[in-house]
């Protein structure tokens, strides 16, 4: 075999540095969108919280993921929150939380109640889909719509609705059974043109409600409703509002309980909520007890905005932080019954801080102040700081 010249080698050589240089920017190039796709998604997210919902969806111990699940604010105003179990592919459910929103927000633009909204909807997606003859996939639905002080819930097949309130869980829906599973399904799987009936509730909402959970069966076959209940609870009592954290410790639990099914989760908030305030949590004078009135002064960056008659609610005990809407920028005093005239502010740790960093927070009096990031939090999760006045 003929000896390499030199030239030759110095080509091989130039080749191979070549290759390497085009794999590390290809690579960089991977990360890079990898990374802007997270950041992307962790903004989705903290923007969904904003109006008080919050998504999570896990692979989990399956090959592939056919579990889907949103959650949005209609341009309308209403709140609406999909979870959709996928079987035999991830076609149609992909489909349905494609389209639902869409369909939806239509019915609901064209005159539809929001019972008729969720029923036409359902009704047509499966039509179609059927008619579109893509492939034999289905998928459980469950989607409710939050508004005006109502809840509107659609469910066919087995991804079940639980509502906490006051701490008790109460589950809505009533899943198929195992043996009627093939008969509950949007789409093709069961290759019959008939869709089962959606179970449709109405309910009015009420102070003690306080957050909804729709979940695919990769949740509930592995906790049970009042665990799911506890799990998002101490989730909002350790990060405020922060409705896509509830629903990822929701998931992360239905997974460490060995759940064997992909899992998809949706928490949307109820007590409280106002798509034009921002939820802020004020500590009560000492000696109030369940049912008496506080008296609250919000201001909103040192303007008066308003007095607010708040009736403390039934399990409260002294230390508690009630919650309170006002309106976003905004922050809350005591009324002359406070023992010091403090405030509280709902602050979001910024991109690249750490715990133990130093914030700036401007109080209604116009002092600044300086307040360190709680430990366990990261950029993108809220905490509340009490401000209380130098006297």
């Amino acid at each position: 075999m003929a000896k390499k010249d030199k030239a030759q080698v110095q080509d091989d050589g130039d080749d191979g540095a070549a290759r390497k240089k085009a794999a590390q920017e290809e690579h960089k190039r991977k990360r890079e969108e990898a990374e802007a796709k997270k950041k992307a998604l962790l903004e989705e997210k903290l923007a969904m919280s904003q109006h008080g919902l919050g998504v999570e969806e896990l692979k989990g111990n399956r090959g592939t993921q056919e579990d889907r699940v949103t959650a949005l604010r209609l341009p309308s105003g209403e709140r609406l929150a999909c979870v959709f179990d996928g079987h035999r592919g991830d076609s149609c459910s992909q489909f349905a939380m494609t389209r639902m929103p869409h369909s939806v927000s239509m019915l609901l633009s064209g005159g539809n109640d929001a019972d008729e909204a969720l029923r036409r909807a359902i009704g047509e997606l499966h039509i179609t889909w059927q008619e579109s003859g893509a492939d034999k996939s289905g998928a459980t639905s469950s989607v409710a719509i939050v508004h005006g002080g109502s809840l509107f819930l659609a469910t066919v097949g087995n991804s079940d609705v639980v509502l906490c309130s006051s701490k008790v869980a109460d589950q809505l829906s009533k899943g198929v059974k195992p043996e009627d599973l093939h008969s509950g399904l949007l789409g093709n799987e069961d290759q019959d043109p008939k869709l089962q009936k959606p179970q449709v509730l109405q309910r009015k909402l009420t102070a003690s409600d306080e957050f909804l959970i729709l979940a695919t069966d990769g949740v509930w076959t592995a906790i049970k409703p009042q665990k799911a209940c506890d799990v998002v609870s101490k989730s909002l009592a350790e990060q405020p509002n922060a409705c896509h954290l509830a629903a990822k410790a929701l998931v992360d639990a239905a997974y460490n309980a060995e759940s064997t099914d992909n899992i998809a989760a949706a928490v949307v908030l109820l007590h409280g909520y106002d798509a034009t305030k921002a939820p802020v949590f004020a500590r009560l004078p000492a000696g109030v007890r369940p049912g008496d009135e506080v008296r609250l002064l919000v201001s909103n960056r040192g303007a008066s905005d308003g007095e607010y008659l708040v009736a403390v609610p039934t399990g409260y005990e002294p230390g508690m932080l009630l919650r309170v809407g006002v309106p976003y920028g905004g922050s809350v005093s005591m009324g002359s019954g406070a023992a010091d005239g403090g405030e509280t502010h709902l602050l979001n740790v910024p991109p690249n801080a750490r715990p133990g960093d130093t914030l700036s927070v401007k109080a209604s009096w116009g002092a600044l102040y300086f307040v360190q990031v709680p430990p366990g939090h990261n950029p993108g999760d809220t905490f509340a700081a009490e401000i209380i006045p130098e006297h």
